[in-house]
């Protein structure tokens, strides 16, 4: 199939392993992997077993393999222009989805609080997770199809109210964000102190804080989107996938917590799917499913919050839309989009 035969292009990142992996076997018995070019974002440093899936699963296929290190956001940047101009030149079609699967819980133990940062200054979880994803979004959406989706992957943990995120917090805790000046910085620089022996579960907080951080946006960015003459019928959307073991997400973390997500869980999250279905604990192949349905489905409208394949109310902060508009104008200053975020206007009539 040519070019010019095809349907579109997707993009996909963090196809490389875990929950990826589970998208990646759905993606490739699909008639999508054939009908359009697939454009695979990867670590340098870990390619996991993208390859050799293709290689044994993708025949028939049309591929690519990028690699980029997406924490460094001048790298994302660089990527979107070049992938831009190849899309303006015909070189490739239109985008048609996004599907933005890589994250990271970062725990450095060279640090005495375990926080890193990036080349750039920014706090490794919040780069990758928030300000990547963001970059990715806003650099290609200019040459998305006229009904592009973007699908990225959420996680309850975005609610500090939710069973499992309750212990990272002080009792009676239901906020992350403040509305006001420097509180996007706050989460980029991850200033909040870090006591002795909170570590890891200071780790988790910045996990959460990012993924708060992308379910504020999808909100802010599909209001501007279902406005715009141009963009109007492009959704985001955004997938809760469960607690899935036997991923890497844990692989900076303690030996208790890795011997826990990477082993542990796995056989009882086997059972969990076959009592439970929808349950809180999923494997990466039923989580990959959901992200592919996700991807595909006419049933969901743009800005839906979907915990495997159910719509679902997120946190109550997350709908704040002052904090929306908190968040939207410390990213624009912070990540230096504000050509790229002021073009999408304030997304309600008469004011943000």
């Amino acid at each position: 199939m040519t070019s010019q035969q095809l349907k579109g292009t997707i993009l996909a990142t963090g196809a490389a392993g875990g929950i990826g992996t589970g998208w990646l076997h759905e993606h490739l018995q699909s008639e999508h992997a054939r009908s359009h070019l697939t454009i695979y974002v990867t670590h340098p440093s870990f390619p996991g077993q993208l390859r050799e899936i293709l290689d044994k699963e993708g025949d028939g296929c049309r591929f690519e393999i990028v690699e980029i290190d997406l924490s460094i956001l001048e790298n994302v940047k660089i990527f979107t222009r070049v992938l831009s101009g190849r899309v303006e030149s015909n070189d490739i079609p239109r985008i048609r989805l996004l599907i933005l699967i890589a994250g990271v819980m970062f725990l450095d133990p060279t640090t005495k609080d375990g926080i890193g940062f990036t080349t750039e200054g920014f706090e490794k979880t919040w780069a990758l997770n928030y300000a990547a994803n963001v970059c990715l979004i806003l650099g290609l959406l200019p040459v998305m199809s006229e009904k592009g989706r973007i699908v990225w992957l959420a996680s309850s943990s975005h609610d500090p109210s939710f069973r499992t995120s309750r212990p990272l917090y002080t009792p009676g805790t239901v906020s992350l964000f403040k509305a006001g000046d420097g509180e996007v910085e706050r989460f980029a620089k991850a200033t909040d102190k870090i006591e002795e022996g909170d570590e890891v579960h200071g780790a988790v907080r910045r996990y959460a804080a990012s993924k708060l951080s992308m379910t504020m946006f999808m909100y802010a960015l599909q209001r501007r989107l279902s406005s715009s003459s141009s963009f109007n019928q492009i959704k985001i959307l955004a997938n809760s996938p469960g607690t899935v073991g036997g991923t890497s997400i844990t692989s900076s973390m303690p030996w208790y917590v890795r011997m826990v997500m990477q082993y542990l869980l796995v056989p009882l999250q086997a059972l969990f799917v076959l009592i439970w279905g929808n349950g809180n604990l999923r494997t990466a192949k039923v989580a990959g499913g959901d992200l592919q349905w996700c991807c595909w489905s006419t049933e969901l409208k743009g800005g839906d919050y979907v915990d495997g394949r159910e719509v679902i109310t997120s946190s109550p902060e997350s709908l704040n839309i002052k904090k929306q508009k908190c968040l939207w104008v410390g990213t624009r200053k912070l990540l230096g989009l504000k050509e790229e975020m002021t073009a999408l206007g304030d997304g309600i009539q008469g004011g943000f």
